[in-house]
This record gives structure tokens, sequence and C-alpha cells, in this order.
């Protein structure tokens, strides 16, 4: 950190404003003026200090895409969510990046002007990598590459020197804090795996194996900083211990860029900021790493982790958002002499938005007043006004209306490691299925799922690749890398004969999508709460969820027992309760995909009492029945169950029509039964929901289903047996 303040300011870009204070502020493009910025200092109450570094670009090696637009994301949630004053945020973002930098606007930045209660954030989105520990110690060491991290004299190799800021240098520095009110987000992995993509999506773990040695002057860094803190607080070369930091660091192992139609980013960043944005008050700990581990897991297989001293759930900002609801985004501008009107929708779910049409409308917070998307580019959509209410830059704008092509189908990625002539034979094998609308290569474009081989995509140690695999069979994977269930074939079978066994499954997986873009609970004015019970002696709650309509009303706060996803052991008895906390009965169902992959739905007979289907006013639904002989549901095969308890304030007379004609389970009560035609009874379900919105829309469009957040909730439960 040889860098004096000027120095550094001149080097990244960084105006200094003259406030009597010496001040860091972003360049003129992004910072507030001198006046708003020395009423900042001078103001009551703690400061909100952040750091946000961003590196895709990286010399000599493949550059990612979404980390500049995980500091896009994250700096708008902070100005325009949380209240940071924008002259409070430095960015660092691809060839500013460099170790000195980082570590100079650390210091300058945070360290020198935070005090104590203030709140300050340490955002870091880039390649992650390892390093063996100086001298004799065999460690591996984690750090976070920096865009320097080798120049041509000294390229990178198994025997070269790994720059960059070492999981050591940032504790130091966070412990050099005068606050404990810090909260540190890595987008990053560290462990290589070799390859540069996790199924259809760019990994952030470095492919080269770890690097011989440090770099020396990042060394120097190290004991400059432990000597600062005293030596006697640690113990000669060994690592510091997160646990020892009263702050909170939050991070997902495995690391993976999405990518979504028009836009690139971190899974972690666009998931947790996504989150803070649709909820009020700010979420707590365990409630995000249950969302997070809800969104990532399934996907990619990222399991979200935190470190710090942390004892039972807490806020996971000391501040209150400054909307008094949750929104899905802003009022970037509104043009002078026309009607147009541009929204930045960082609170919009990734996969729901990047498949949203045309015509969906917002309605800004606190007012009736309903604005119509016409265009959109990413996270940006320009729309016009309906009404005549005066519009300003920075008003909160909550999802109204939701709009899906009626024709929407799987995008399917094919692996590049697959033989070209494997290739040509799937895509021509998939573009005869009904429910595929398009094929690709995988880390081209957005994907649904990914056909590959058994084992040539799961991530392999560095130590291990030089081993040849084995060719397995044709199986089906997320998009993230992670297995479909009951897909994988033997070695021999041809590329279209597998494709012809993957019908069924695809034509699921397509019903699944829908059941996914459905998902509104974020943004749903029906008053709906549902609970989760294990079923012993007496029943244990172990999870609620509530929409957004419910969380303004006057109720406990919802109940979480324990962080990350829910896991239940074999076996285990389980209850579901819906309620209806509004003034309208409410209709309802569930569907969703067990753990073998098989879709299916709990419904009550179709012969049975009308109040199985229907919530009266403030009442509770019970599933199964108090009546029911069926004292519980049982959590059966491990893996992952994703259900959907779905609700209308309407019936569902065509679902409810195609439910008549299945099978009915054998014995009593309610129970969950496999659905013979998934697709096709989720076909019936969106006509429903769409009728149900019509009063509401006052539209029609025979290529469209439009859903209005206040005819429909659909709530996702998720959580794996084992």
């Amino acid at each position: 950190m040889g860098l004096d303040r000027r120095t550094f300011l001149q080097r990244v870009g960084l105006a200094l404003l003259t406030t009597g204070t010496g001040a860091i502020a972003p360049s003129p493009s992004w910072a507030a003026s001198a006046t708003e910025y020395q009423q900042t200092l001078t103001a009551a109450g703690p400061r909100k200090l952040a750091l946000l570094v961003g590196i895709n670009h990286y010399p000599h090696h493949p550059a990612l895409e979404g980390c500049v637009t995980d500091v896009e994301l994250q700096r708008d949630l902070l100005i325009h969510r949380f209240g940071f004053v924008p002259a409070d945020i430095i960015t660092l973002t691809d060839q500013q990046g460099t170790r000195e930098n980082i570590e100079t606007a650390f210091s300058e930045h945070l360290i020198k002007q935070a005090k104590t209660g203030d709140q300050v954030l340490f955002h870091f989105s880039g390649y992650g990598a390892q390093v063996h520990g100086p001298g004799d110690q065999p460690m591996l060491i984690n750090r976070l590459v920096s865009v320097d991290r080798e120049t041509a004299e000294t390229a990178e190799t198994t025997e070269g020197v790994g720059n960059g800021i070492l999981e050591e240098t940032l504790l130091l520095l966070l412990r050099s804090l005068p606050t404990t009110q810090a909260l540190v987000v890595l987008d990053t992995a560290y462990q290589s795996f070799g390859q540069l993509l996790q199924g259809s999506w760019r990994s952030r773990s470095h492919p080269d194996a770890p690097a011989a040695s440090p770099n020396p002057a990042e060394l120097v860094v190290v004991d400059q900083l432990r000597q600062r803190l005293g030596r006697a607080r640690f113990k000669a070369n060994l690592p510091l211990n997160w646990q020892q930091w009263p702050g909170l660091l939050l991070g997902s192992d495995g690391a993976l860029e999405g990518r979504w139609s028009g836009m690139t980013a971190g899974l972690l960043t666009y998931s947790l900021t996504q989150w803070l944005w649709a909820h009020t008050p700010a979420p707590t700990l365990w409630f995000t790493l249950e969302h997070l581990s809800e969104t990532l897991t399934p996907a990619a297989a990222q399991e979200p982790y935190i470190k710090g001293k942390v004892q039972g759930d807490r806020p996971l900002f000391n501040t209150n958002p400054a909307q008094p609801t949750g929104i899905e985004g802003y009022i970037a501008t509104v043009a002078e002499n026309t009607n147009e009107i541009q929204l930045q929708l960082g609170g919009m779910n990734p996969w729901i938005w990047s498949h949203s049409q045309g015509r969906s409308q917002f309605r800004v917070t606190g007012t009736e007043q309903v604005l119509e998307v016409r265009s959109r580019s990413g996270l940006t959509a320009k729309a016009i006004a309906l009404g005549q209410t005066p519009l300003q830059p920075g008003q909160g704008v909550e999802e109204w209306l939701r709009v899906f092509p009626r024709n929407l189908g799987l995008t399917i990625a094919l692996d590049p490691q697959l033989q070209r002539i494997e290739r040509v034979d799937a895509t021509s094998a998939l573009a005869n299925i009904g429910s595929v609308s398009n094929v690709v290569l995988a880390g081209e474009q957005a994907t649904d799922y990914l056909l590959s081989r058994t084992g040539s995509i799961v991530p392999v140690a560095i130590a291990t690749t030089q081993q040849q695999e084995i060719a397995q069979g044709y199986e089906l994977f997320s998009a993230g890398g992670v297995p479909v269930p009951n897909t994988v074939g033997s070695s021999e079978e041809a590329v279209k004969l597998a494709v012809n066994r993957f019908v069924p499954t695809l034509t699921t997986l397509l019903a699944a999508k829908w059941w996914q873009l459905l998902s509104n609970g974020e943004s749903s004015q029906l008053p709906i709460q549902v609970s989760l019970s294990q079923i012993q002696t007496e029943p244990k709650l172990l999870a609620q969820y509530r929409t957004r309509r419910a969380q303004t009303l006057t109720q406990p706060p919802p109940i979480l027992t324990s962080p990350g996803l829910l896991s239940l052991p074999l076996g285990t008895m389980v209850q579901y309760q819906v309620e209806n906390w509004g003034d309208d009965p409410i209709h309802m169902l569930v569907v969703g995909l067990d753990s073998r992959n098989r879709a299916i739905a709990l419904y009550p007979p179709v012969t049975g009492d009308r109040s199985h289907w229907v919530i009266e006013p403030q009442t509770v639904l019970t599933l199964p029945a108090p009546t029911s002989s069926l004292t519980g549901i049982m959590a059966g095969s491990p893996g992952l169950n994703r259900l959907y308890v779905i609700c209308s304030r309407a019936p569902f007379p065509a679902t409810r029509k195609h439910l008549a004609q299945q099978p009915q389970p054998k014995g009593e009560g309610d129970r969950f039964m496999e659905l013979a035609n998934p697709l096709r009874l989720t076909q019936a379900l969106l006509q429903d929901l769409h009728a149900a919105s019509q009063p509401l829309a006052k539209g029609d469009s025979s290529d469209h289903y439009e859903f209005h957040v206040a005819a429909w909730a659909a709530m996702p439960l998720i959580y794996a047996v084992g």
C-alpha cells in the first residue's frame, strides 16, 4: 500500500472533493455535488461507506462477463434502496482493480473514514485462486485475483508468483476498521477445476493450478498490517480465523456467472441484490441464506456460506430500506418532452424478467400511476405512463402486470466437448420436439438445460485432470451443471436415441419452467402465508413464507428455525398450512417436482369437500385435512423437492377439469399424485390464471398470457430430503 492518497486518486480517475475533510468521491459522472457531500458529512447518524470491485478483463486469460454488472447491481441497490450517498461509494472496475489500488482504496476510503457505528460494505467480483504458502508452509492460501495478476516478465505458471489480495490480507484490513458494522460479499471461488464452464455457465474459479508463492509485496502488506494491529494478538505463521471477526462475510462455494437475456451477472450477487430490493423490512441473515440456497442450489449446486462472529439470526444490513415496502426498481429518468420513462429493475427475478414481454406493467409506489413497458435491455426498461400523475426520478416501482408469450419453450445447450457429429445429430433430433424452442452451444446464450455426457461437466480437481475420462452415457443437466435425476443413459446409446428418451422429461421440465415463472411471492397482492410443519407428537414449525401483501399487514414476523436450505430426514411426516389474511376467498392447489423429477400435484378427490379448494377469508387450510385419517405427508425419496403453492382470486375451472380426468390417488384424504401430462395441466392452469387477471388487466391477447399481481400468488417450497 505504497501509494499516497492523492496519487491513488489520480491513478484510478477519482476526484477529490474539497470539503475540508479530504473525503474520497467517485468520478464526476457518478458523484454527488460537493454541497450534498458536505451535508452528508455533517449530518447526524452513522455514515454508510462502500468499496465495490468488479474485474471482467484479465490480461492473457479468458474474460469474465458479469463482474462489472455485479458492481452496478450493488451500487444501484445501496443508493436507491438503502440510502447510501453516491459520493460514499467507490467503484474499481477492470484495469482499476490492481492489487495496490484495491488495498489503498480500502485503507483510504474505509479504514480512515469509517467511525464506530458506521456501516461498511466491501464487494469483490472476479476470479479467485489459490497459492502455495510462503517458505515451508504446505497449505494453499485463498486469494482474490487482481487485474495485475501477471506481467510479461513474470507470467504466472505453476512455478510463478500469485498476485492478488490474500485472504489474510483482507481479514487484516477488516480487523483494522474502527467499526464492527461491516459486510463483505465475495462473488468468487478459489478452488480450480481446470474448466471455464460448469454446465453452460462460466466459473469464477481461475482455471490455472495454484501458483508457487504469493507476491512478496503482498507479504510485506500482511506483515505491516499485523504490526499495526499488534503481533501479540496473532499466532505467528497461522492464518487468521474468520470467526474472530465481528463483521459478516457472505460468499458461495463454486461461484458461477449466470446468463440471461440481455445480461450476465454473478448468481450470488444478482440473487442477493434482487432479494434485498424486494423485501421490507430488510431481511435477516437466516432468511437471506435460505433464499440464496433455494435459488443457487437447484440451479448450480452453489452453497452460500457465512463467516464471522455470528451468533443466531441478525439483520443483514443494519439499516432499513428507504421505501416502506419491497419494490422491483425505480424511475431512472423522465423525458421532459415525451411520455417516455426509463426504469432500472434490479429487483426483478432474472429468470422471470428475461422471459417477460413488452406490455408488462409496473405501478409507481404510493400512487395509482401505472407504467407500461415498451422495450427493455438487461435490467433497463423504457416505459410510458398510462396516467397523468407527475413523476420524478428516484420513485420506486413495483410489479403490476406480468406478460409472457404463450409459445414459450426450452432452450437446450450442447456441451462443446461433444464431438461435432454428436452436436449435429442432437440438434436435428431436438428440433423435432415441441417443448424445445432453441438449441445453442453452451456458454454462448441463455439456456435452460444442457445436454452432455455423464462426468464431462462435473468439476474435476486439477490434480486429477490428467486422468483420461471414460465416456459415459448422455444426460441432461441444469444450466449450472446439476444433473437432472433419472436422465442418464448407457455409454453405447446414440445421441438421437437419447434425445427421444428425453422427450417426456423435457415436457415435464417445460411445465416446471412455467411454474417457476409464475412465482411471485415477492410481488403478489394476495395476502397469503404458507407454513411447513413437521408432524411429531406436536407439530413443529419448519418455515413460513409470505407474499408482499401479507408482509404489510400487522402480524408477527415470519419464522425460520435454521439458516440455509431446509433439509428433512428421510421419512419425515410434514403438514402444509395456507392462511388467507384477506377479505375474499382464495382458490388453491399445489404442483411441483419430487426428488425423482416426477411432476406431482397435491389436491383432494374431485368429489371431495369444496373447502379443500377454497380458503375462506381469515381462515387456514391445513393439508392433509385434520379430519383425514392421514395425519401427514411423508418426505419420500432422497433429493431435492420443489413445490409451488398456487393461489387465485378465481376458481380453476380448466385445471379442475383436467385433474378430473387423471387417475385418482389410492387411499383416503389429500395425497400427492404423479401427473400423467404435466404440460397439459400447466396450460390449463395458465389459462385459468390469465382469465382471473382479465378484470384487472383490462385486456386480452391470443398470443400472450397476462397475470395481474392482485389476481394470483405462487409460492415456492424447496427442501431437501436425505
